[in-house]
């Protein structure tokens, strides 16, 4: 079996896995959400029978495991037990604003990241503690506290950043550095080792020897062997990229696929959560399907293994 062959049969196996755990872990869990609402809503015991069976909510755990594989097949991921929208259409409505987000974060991280750990390996000794500092502050710092001190200094103290919505670039900046800052960290941290580790590799010494330029040194000797491992490390931090935009959507008010997670999980609408975690995975999946081929391209030794 090459390893096209085994990146595709492993990509299956991992969202037939994830949309496995998730179905029978949200099933476990305790109340439902469905009855809840409706009771509230002053339903009649005979027409939340009936709901549940147009649900298909009152068959046996495997029958639904079974018919919402199924469904998965098709690409439906069901619909919301309050509102009987469909899954599918909720998360398309919400997948511009993440998006948006996501990218703009990773942007950051990856700048911030690629600079501070640069600075960290390479920099005089003043420079490499204050970049190590900031690097150490991005990997502890939680997102909810990082993001309300972003609000108290820059909206609530100097009025120069709105602390919510979407739509405006101004809207945009405060999450997209909250979120990139913390993502910078880790991409740092490898790229610190990486380059500390390469420029005392006696070919990083010859270059030195022989007069070449600082900066040719940096990016044909240094950068270019570490450059599997930072490859590697931005795949990662883009994969949590959506457990961070949960908690950053919801500080600054942002619509998004987080906001609709949060909400969802809250409402015990399990078939919203176990789409989206769906989706996610299919993300993560499709992510580090990208990142195995841009290491392939940046390290031969890779390609000829493949």
């Amino acid at each position: 079996m090459n390893g096209t062959a085994r990146r595709a049969l492993a990509a299956v196996f991992t969202l037939w896995l994830a949309a496995t755990l998730v179905f029978f872990a949200l099933r476990l869990l305790p109340g439902d959400g469905l009855l809840t609402q409706l009771i509230e809503s002053g339903a009649s015991p005979a027409t939340i029978a009936e709901r549940r069976a147009a649900l298909g909510l009152d068959q046996p755990a495997f029958i639904q495991y079974t018919h919402f594989l199924g469904s998965l097949i098709t690409g439906d991921l069901g619909v919301s037990l309050l509102t009987g929208q469909p899954v599918a259409e909720l998360i398309a409505q919400q997948l511009g604003a993440t998006a948006e987000l996501a990218l703009a974060s990773l942007s950051v991280a990856v700048a911030a990241g690629l600079a501070l750990g640069t600075v960290a390996a390479l920099g005089s000794r003043v420079i490499r503690r204050l970049a190590d500092a900031l690097l150490a502050f991005a990997l502890s710092a939680p997102v909810y506290w990082t993001g309300t001190l972003a609000i108290f200094i820059f909206t609530a103290r100097l009025g120069l950043l709105p602390s919510g919505g979407a739509g405006r670039l101004s809207q945009l900046v405060l999450p997209a550095l909250v979120l990139g800052l913390q993502l910078a960290g880790g991409i740092g941290r490898v790229t610190q080792a990486s380059f500390s580790e390469t420029k005392i590799q006696p070919h990083v010494q010859t270059a030195h020897t022989k007069g070449l330029r600082s900066s040719t040194v940096l990016l044909r000797h240094i950068a270019r062997p570490a450059l599997p491992a930072i490859i590697g490390q931005i795949g990662i931090q883009a994969a949590f990229l959506l457990g961070g935009a949960v908690v950053t959507e919801s500080i600054f008010s942002r619509p998004g696929i987080g906001r609709l997670l949060l909400d969802a999980t809250l409402r015990q609408d399990y078939p919203i959560v176990q789409g989206i975690i769906i989706w996610a995975a299919a993300v993560v999946v499709i992510v580090n399907l990208l990142v195995d081929f841009a290491i392939a391209l940046a390290d031969p030794r890779v390609r000829e293994g493949t």
